[in-house]
């Protein structure tokens, strides 16, 4: 995202809605102190809309109104520029899409907003990936877990990259640790998916690009994970890493 851009867009919001003034200063504020600056977009209308999301929800009058107001702001520029629509549907879009208890906060959204929260709704994930995620939770069932936290939109589908970057990091902190019983997941785990590579399209790529893009380094710690990777993932990550020298 443009850093120019996503700034600008935010002064114009905090500009048509004053009250977001001193909130958006005072997160400017810390992400510069942190040498975050570029990221101070991304987090106020991150926070702003979780609050506004709860609040609506739990019924409070005030939230409608202001969460009606920030949408009507962000409707009027949704579709101008990409750079916005990316913070918009990563800081706005995602949060309201998901279906809670309470009141629809797709209620309050215009007509081109609201479209796009219906698309997140309806979102189903390929067959090979709910299969797959499927096969992998069966095997292993303490990664139900964190396919229960990557699941999108009314059905309840598992996004299939998201799972398995969170799988990588959980395979190494596993590694990590050394222990026998957590070194045996990280072995059936990477058994399961040298089994899985090369069956379906979709899930190969996100083999690759969330699971094997994600191991460590030579001068990383739990470097020799590697070594546990069979013939066709070890392949994948030495393509990959032959291709950033």
């Amino acid at each position: 995202m443009s850093r120019r851009a996503t700034e600008s867009f935010v002064e114009r919001l905090v500009s048509a809605l004053p009250a977001l003034r001193a909130e958006y200063d005072q997160i400017y504020r810390e992400c510069r102190e942190d040498g975050l600056s570029e990221a101070a977009p991304e987090v106020f209308l991150d926070e702003q809309t979780r609050a506004l999301r709860y609040r609506f929800r739990d019924g409070v009058i005030e939230a409608r109104a202001e969460l009606e107001a920030l949408a009507a702001a962000i409707e009027a520029e949704y579709g101008e520029d990409p750079d916005v629509d990316e913070l918009v549907d990563a800081c706005f879009v995602a949060l309201l899409s998901a279906v809670e208890g309470g009141p629809d906060p797709r209620e309050v959204l215009g007509p081109k907003l609201s479209a796009v929260v219906g698309e997140r709704r309806d979102w189903r994930a390929a067959p090979g990936a709910v299969s797959f995620v499927d096969r992998v939770t069966e095997a292993v069932p303490a990664l139900l877990r964190l396919a229960a936290e990557n699941e999108y939109g009314d059905r309840g589908d598992v996004l299939v990259h998201g799972f398995l970057g969170d799988v990588a990091f959980r395979e190494l902190d596993n590694y990590r640790s050394g222990g026998p019983v957590a070194m045996e997941e990280v072995r059936t785990v990477v058994a399961l998916l040298e089994a899985e590579l090369g069956t379906d399209r979709g899930v190969d790529e996100a083999i690759a690009t969330s699971f094997v893009e994600n191991l460590p380094y030579p001068d990383e710690p739990g470097a020799d994970l590697v070594e546990l990777l069979g013939p066709k993932l070890r392949a994948e990550l030495e393509r990959q890493r032959a291709a950033e020298r």
